[in-house]
């Protein structure tokens, strides 16, 4: 994938799902979107090129979503709480 295609799709799920206003990073909200008919659901960012995002227990707690709701990518950055 072209680093200008990237950009497109990371600033387009960036811009759909993050609140600024919200727990967690704008990288942590779109790894956790839940919405498998948007069509850029299966190429969204989830991590990033050091792997230093990830998601905890309790930021899906307080996002209302259940594990079992995450696709693998999204449960692949899972931690602990405790964790990281």
């Amino acid at each position: 994938m072209s680093k200008k295609l990237r950009k497109a799709i990371d600033n387009m799920c960036k811009d759909c799902a993050y609140d600024e206003l919200d727990k967690g990073t704008w990288r942590q909200q779109v790894a956790a979107c839940t919405i498998k008919r948007c069509p850029l659901h299966s190429v969204r960012p989830v991590g990033d090129h050091n792997n230093s995002t990830y998601l905890t227990k309790k930021l899906l707690d307080h996002w209302r979503i259940k594990t079992v709701d995450l696709d693998d990518r999204a449960r692949s950055i899972l931690k602990e709480d405790n964790e990281g």
